[in-house]
């Protein structure tokens, strides 16, 4: 699971960057509900849509085969928690499995990453 994980965006997009140990993997995602394409591997392509309800993000990835992944966003404890649950389903929407992950809120001093990143 990534080390970290920053949620920034305003009304029609959100940018979800997760950090792992040497690395940042970001994505971006529309907030209307519509269902983007989005370019994967070897050319395949995968199905992506997100909506906001309150605070709370939803995001659904749907693969070439029909898999799913459903990842809901929300905060709880005042705000002082992020709470994301990642549900993994078949094509025929049968659970196969999920993850239930908690972030604590903490102040990143941005003037600090390059030196933990090594630079």
């Amino acid at each position: 699971p990534p080390e970290s994980l920053i949620l920034a965006g305003d009304s029609k997009t959100i940018t979800i960057n997760k950090g792992f140990a040497d690395f940042v993997v970001t994505r971006t995602v529309s907030t209307d509900g519509i269902i983007h394409v989005r370019k994967i591997l070897d050319g395949a392509e995968s199905k992506v849509s997100a909506t906001r309800e309150d605070a709370m993000l939803n995001v659904e990835i749907v693969s070439p085969r029909g898999n799913s992944v459903k990842e809901s966003y929300s905060f709880a404890d005042g705000g002082k928690k992020l709470i994301v649950l990642l549900r993994f389903e078949d094509k025929d929407s049968t659970e196969l499995l999920t993850l239930r992950r908690v972030y604590n809120r903490a102040t990143l001093d941005l003037f600090d990453v390059g030196s933990r990143a090594g630079n």
